[in-house]
Protein backbone atom coordinates (compact mmCIF):
# COMPACT_ATOMS: atom_id res chain seq x y z
CA UNK A 1 0.00 0.00 0.00
CA UNK A 2 0.70 3.71 -0.20
CA UNK A 3 2.90 5.19 2.51
CA UNK A 4 3.89 8.81 3.04
CA UNK A 5 6.83 9.69 5.05
CA UNK A 6 7.55 11.75 7.94
CA UNK A 7 8.23 15.21 7.22
CA UNK A 8 8.46 18.86 7.17
CA UNK A 9 6.07 21.40 5.06
CA UNK A 10 8.23 24.49 3.55
CA UNK A 11 7.57 27.61 5.96
CA UNK A 12 7.34 29.57 3.13
CA UNK A 13 4.33 28.44 1.90
CA UNK A 14 2.62 25.74 4.03
CA UNK A 15 2.83 27.00 7.61
CA UNK A 16 -0.77 25.28 8.37
CA UNK A 17 -2.29 22.90 6.79
CA UNK A 18 -6.36 21.70 6.41
CA UNK A 19 -6.69 18.14 5.47
CA UNK A 20 -10.04 16.92 4.84
CA UNK A 21 -10.90 13.41 5.18
CA UNK A 22 -13.17 13.40 1.35
CA UNK A 23 -13.98 9.07 1.01
CA UNK A 24 -11.81 5.99 1.67
CA UNK A 25 -12.46 2.11 1.14
CA UNK A 26 -10.35 0.47 3.91
CA UNK A 27 -10.42 -3.26 4.75
CA UNK A 28 -12.19 -4.15 8.42
CA UNK A 29 -8.74 -3.63 10.47
CA UNK A 30 -7.17 -0.58 8.47
CA UNK A 31 -7.18 2.57 8.29
CA UNK A 32 -4.45 4.98 7.40
CA UNK A 33 -3.77 7.35 9.99
CA UNK A 34 -2.02 10.86 9.82
CA UNK A 35 0.74 10.66 12.47
CA UNK A 36 2.16 14.11 14.06
CA UNK A 37 4.98 14.29 15.91
CA UNK A 38 5.16 17.28 18.46
CA UNK A 39 8.20 19.08 19.37
CA UNK A 40 8.86 16.49 22.91
CA UNK A 41 8.78 13.37 20.45
CA UNK A 42 5.16 12.87 21.48
CA UNK A 43 3.70 10.69 18.46
CA UNK A 44 0.05 11.26 17.73
CA UNK A 45 -2.19 9.11 15.23
CA UNK A 46 -4.89 10.66 14.51
CA UNK A 47 -7.57 8.81 12.24
CA UNK A 48 -10.60 11.11 10.14
CA UNK A 49 -13.68 9.81 8.57
CA UNK A 50 -15.33 11.30 5.47
CA UNK A 51 -16.22 14.63 6.15
CA UNK A 52 -13.55 15.49 9.10
CA UNK A 53 -10.99 17.44 8.72
CA UNK A 54 -7.77 18.33 10.95
CA UNK A 55 -5.74 21.21 11.33
CA UNK A 56 -2.24 21.50 12.19
CA UNK A 57 0.96 23.05 11.71
CA UNK A 58 3.09 21.23 9.16
CA UNK A 59 6.09 23.43 8.55
CA UNK A 60 6.80 23.01 12.74
CA UNK A 61 5.48 19.59 13.35
CA UNK A 62 6.89 16.80 11.49
CA UNK A 63 3.92 14.50 9.93
CA UNK A 64 2.86 12.10 7.40
CA UNK A 65 1.68 8.65 6.59
CA UNK A 66 4.12 5.86 7.25
CA UNK A 67 2.19 3.20 7.93
CA UNK A 68 1.49 1.16 4.25
CA UNK A 69 -2.43 1.76 3.23
CA UNK A 70 -4.81 -0.95 4.21
CA UNK A 71 -7.62 -0.61 1.45
CA UNK A 72 -8.30 0.00 -1.68
CA UNK A 73 -9.16 3.94 -1.97
CA UNK A 74 -8.46 6.92 -0.10
CA UNK A 75 -9.29 10.83 -0.85
CA UNK A 76 -8.44 13.89 0.80
CA UNK A 77 -8.14 18.02 0.17
CA UNK A 78 -4.82 19.29 1.75
CA UNK A 79 -5.31 23.18 2.19
CA UNK A 80 -2.21 25.19 2.99
CA UNK A 81 -1.96 28.60 4.89
CA UNK A 82 0.87 30.98 5.12
CA UNK A 83 0.18 34.74 6.77
CA UNK A 84 1.76 37.20 3.92
CA UNK A 85 4.03 39.30 6.45
CA UNK A 86 5.14 35.71 8.33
Amino acid sequence: GSVLHNHFDRHQTHLATASIQLYQELDDDGGWPLEVIDEDGGCYEIYLQPGQLVLYEGARLKHGRPMALQGDAFAQVLAYFAPTSW
